[in-house]
């Protein structure tokens, strides 16, 4: 049966948008190992460049991370002002939190529909967690996931792979760089503060 011309049914939708997150989770990883070997080689040549890139490239996600944001505090200058601190600093409460997000998607179970659960909308997948607890045992943790919370999810990953750009230049720039005068604090619609590079949100 020929089924290239079908259109793709709700599970379909929820497969490429799982997909397309962890390819997108992929490319912030791969861009913060870059930005991370360039900030440790900053002032070497390309064999160190290339020494450092061996360095990283066998850390996961949050030692990564841990890496770029402790090298970034080496370019903190006294020019900065409480503000620039807060803003690297959510800027880095957003990228652990993300971080916990793909475990968690990469670890748990997931089912598009289970006999032992509530069933889910037609455009949800329930993500469950079973663990143990000296308290109560065995446990079962489920949550509803939609297409529109994991296309939150990928624009949450663009915006944060912006910040991690910019706030990389403070290893080019020194001295003339401050956080503020490139980023902002917004409140999304649900009213959660997020760090925003100001070009990358006055071009939407």
């Amino acid at each position: 049966m020929n089924t290239t011309n079908k259109p793709p049914n709700n599970s379909d939708q929820l497969f490429l948008a799982i997909g397309e997150f962890f390819v997108s989770f992929s490319n912030l990883i791969s861009i913060t190992e870059h930005l991370t070997a360039s900030l440790i080689s900053k002032d070497g040549d390309e064999r160190s460049y290339k020494r450092a890139r061996i360095a990283v490239s066998n850390l996961t996600a949050q030692p990564l991370a841990n890496a770029f944001f402790s090298l970034l505090k080496e370019f903190e200058t006294q020019n900065w002002t409480t503000n620039d601190k807060s803003l690297v600093k959510h800027a880095r409460v957003e990228l652990d939190t993300l971080i916990a997000q793909r475990n968690r998607f990469a670890h748990d179970i997931w089912h598009l529909g289970h006999p032992n659960l509530p069933q889910p909308s037609p455009d949800a997948w329930h993500r469950i967690r079973t663990i143990g607890t000296p308290k109560h045992g065995l446990v079962t943790e489920f949550e509803e996931i939609t297409i529109d919370q994991i296309s939150n999810l990928i624009h949450n990953i663009k915006r944060i792979d912006t910040n991690i750009r910019q706030l990389s230049l403070a290893g080019i720039a020194c001295d003339d760089y401050r956080p503020e005068l490139h980023m902002k604090f917004l409140i999304d619609e649900s009213g959660t503060k997020q760090v925003v590079c100001i070009l990358y949100d006055s071009n939407g």
